[in-house]
C-alpha cells in the first residue's frame, strides 16, 4: 500500500500469525480467536497499525501513529516493519515494532516519499519503493546499511519479493504495467504491459507460479503467470482497493478497500467482508500462516 502522488491511490498490509502474548487463561494457554485462527495486521493512514483475529474479531489498535503506510512482518523474528509517509509535509521514516505493537523504534529517516515495503527475512533485508526519488532501496532490518538497488525507475509503487527465484517485482501507478529484476538489481524486464492500469497490491503464489495484482483504477483483482502470460480478472467491483495478500495453502485472497477488509477464493468466489470501518483509502497487507 503506498501513497500515489497524483492524488488518488496508494498501497497496503495484513499479517496472519499465531501469538501467545495475550488472552491466556489460568493454565497459560492462549485461547483467543487469534491464537486459533491467526492474526491480521493492517495499516490505517489516519490511525496506525491494527491487529485482529483472522475472522475479524478482537480488533486492536497496536501502534497509534498518523500516516502509517507500508507494512511487513517477520513471524519468526517477532517484528513488524512499517513506513510513515508524510508527503508533502516532511520526509518519511521507517520503523520496527514487536508483533504486539511494543518497542516502536525508528530505523531510518530522511526518506523521500516512500511507497511499498517488503521483507526478505532470511537475508535480513527490507526493500521499499521511493516514488519521490524514482528508485527501490534495500536496507538492513536494523537500518544500519542502505543502498539504492534500482534507481531511475518511473511511477513505481507496489512491490512483491520472490525469494525462491531471487526476484523483486514492482507495479506502476501510471499505466506502465508490472516489472521485475534480480535482487542484485540486474536484468530489469517488463512482465506485464497494463496500459491505463493503476497497479497497487501485488502478491505471489509460489506453488503455482502466479502473480495476483490489483488494478485500483478499474476496481479489480487479476491473476497472471510469473512469465506475464494468461492475465485474467478474478474479482471486480472494488472501491479504493489497495493492499493484497494471499494464503496459498487454502487458496484464499485478502485485500483492503476503503472502509473494509475482505477475503475470497483464488477464483473470485466466496467473497466475504471480515472487518468494516477500520481502513482508510490507503492500507497495507501481508499474510502469514498461524504457527503450530
Amino acid at each position: 500500500m503506498r501513497v500515489v502522488r497524483y492524488a488518488l491511490l496508494t498501497y497496503c498490509g495484513i499479517v496472519f500469525f499465531f501469538s501467545v502474548s495475550n488472552f491466556s487463561n489460568a493454565s497459560g494457554v492462549d485461547d483467543s480467536a487469534g491464537a486459533t485462527l491467526g492474526w491480521m495486521y493492517w495499516t490505517h493512514r489516519d490511525e496506525g497499525v491494527y491487529r485482529a483475529a483472522r475472522d475479524g474479531s478482537e480488533i486492536e489498535l497496536l501502534v497509534a501513529m498518523k500516516n502509517v503506510d507500508g507494512l511487513a512482518a517477520d513471524q519468526e523474528g517477532g517484528k513488524l516493519y512499517f513506513t510513515v509517509s508524510n508527503v508533502p509535509d516532511q520526509l518519511d521514516t521507517l520503523h520496527s515494532a514487536d508483533l504486539d505493537g511494543g518497542n516502536v523504534t525508528q530505523l531510518a529517516g530522511g526518506l523521500n516519499w516512500t511507497g511499498d515495503l517488503v521483507l526478505d527475512a532470511e537475508a535480513g533485508n527490507l526493500y521499499f519503493s521511493s516514488p519521490g526519488d524514482n528508485k527501490i532501496v534495500e536496507i538492513s532490518v536494523d537500518g544500519s546499511q542502505r543502498r539504492d538497488l534500482l534507481p531511475g525507475l518511473t511511477s513505481l509503487d507496489e512491490l512483491a519479493i520472490d525469494t525462491k527465484y531471487g526476484k523483486i517485482y514492482w507495479g506502476s501507478s501510471e499505466g506502465r504495467g508490472i516489472h521485475r529484476a534480480n535482487l542484485d538489481g540486474s536484468s530489469q524486464e517488463l512482465v506485464l504491459a497494463a496500459a491505463g492500469a493503476v497497479v497497487f497490491g501485488l502478491a505471489i503464489d509460489f506453488e503455482r507460479e502466479q502473480l495476483f495484482w490489483i488494478d485500483t483504477a478499474a476496481g479489480s483483482i487479476h491473476r497472471v503467470g510469473l512469465d506475464g502470460k494468461n492475465d485474467a480478472q478474478v474479482v471486480r467491483g472494488l472501491q479504493g482497493a489497495d493492499g493484497l495478500a494471499l494464503d496459498a495453502q487454502n487458496r484464499k485472497l485478502y485485500w483492503t478497500e476503503t472502509g473494509k477488509i475482505s477475503q475470497g477464493n483464488f477464483d473470485g468466489t466466496g467473497v466475504e467482508v471480515l472487518v468494516r470501518g477500520k481502513t482508510a483509502l490507503y492500507a497495507s497487507l501481508v499474510v502469514l500462516p498461524p504457527q503450530e
